[in-house]
């Protein structure tokens, strides 16, 4: 079963017109799992298994189904015909738009209602770009990356030799059976708008947050100031559903993380840097140049 990731508020309302009355089909969300189910018909409501279909809720009242409105968020319907081939319509009844769905229904009268709601989510998600402000959970503008100065290549040659002058970077990995955890990683974000470009490092522990040594830390600036990306990216607000107008500018990441360096490769990077720097010392190469932050 498909976890359900639009119901609001952890609810599900299906609108069930039927020939000769209608059935509104109410349930409750928690944890991806349905309970409460219930039917209300006028002033009565009638309690219905939680996993049940259309079709079932049709079959317990007796009642021929024409139309089912799925209240997908507070704003948004998506209207099908239970046993008909139809194209399902979506309705955003905020800015009063309807388009149909690339794909015709097929069978959804039988779905339980969490394989149908994840079978619609997917429908509608298909097709609503034509929508002027669609809700979507990622966006696909994004700003070619490019370079203010310098390039891709030179930083991440740059940035490689930077951690493998340092071997004391690889040491302490724990064991892992994720090699990304067992190597230095530097996340460099890219510049936008008035935002600089900007860093990050990390160490064997994703979830503790790293200090640069102030020399470190200006040796990596250095780098990135002389190979500057410019770019960005539209990223969503919420865990959920989020309408595009609420999409923010972020950052494009790139993620340089090289292997363990050989003896040969420490050597090399070490030469290189101090050709640039001369004050560098061989102490600094062997001491730890980030720190957990206290």
């Amino acid at each position: 079963m498909e976890p359900v990731k639009t119901a609001p508020e952890h609810r599900r309302v299906l609108i069930l017109q039927g020939r000769t009355q209608t059935l509104v089909f109410e349930q409750k969300v928690k944890d991806n799992l349905p309970y409460g189910s219930a039917v209300r018909i006028g002033s009565r409501k009638v309690p219905v298994p939680d996993h049940i279909s259309i079709q079932g809720v049709a079959k317990k009242f007796n009642e021929e189904l024409v139309a089912c409105t799925v209240r997908w968020l507070p704003d948004v319907e998506v209207v099908f015909h239970p046993g008909m081939a139809s194209r399902p319509k979506g309705r955003d009844l905020k800015l009063q738009e309807e388009k149909e769905a690339r794909q015709r229904a097929k069978k959804l009268e039988t779905l339980d209602t969490t394989t149908l709601w994840s079978k619609l989510e997917k429908m509608y998600l298909a097709s609503s770009a034509p929508f002027s402000d669609p809700y979507q959970y990622e966006d696909r503008r994004r700003e070619k990356l490019s370079f203010a100065s310098g390039s891709r290549e030179r930083l991440r040659n740059g940035i490689t030799c930077l951690l493998h002058a340092f071997p004391c970077l690889y040491k302490r990995a724990f064991p892992s059976g994720n090699r990304l955890f067992n190597r230095p990683t530097v996340f460099v974000y890219s510049a936008y708008d008035d935002r600089p470009p900007a860093f990050r490092v990390r160490l064997w522990e994703p979830d503790i947050v790293w200090v640069c040594d102030p020399r470190f830390e200006e040796l990596l600036k250095n780098l990135i100031e002389s190979n500057e990306p410019v770019g960005c990216r539209y990223v969503n607000p919420a865990a959920g559903l989020s309408r595009r107008s609420r999409f923010v500018k972020d950052s494009i990441s790139i993620a340089i993380r090289p292997d363990a360096p050989s003896d040969a490769q420490i050597r090399k990077a070490r030469e290189r840097l101090t050709r640039k720097h001369p004050n560098l010392s061989v102490e600094f190469f062997l001491s730890m140049p980030i720190r957990p932050r206290p």
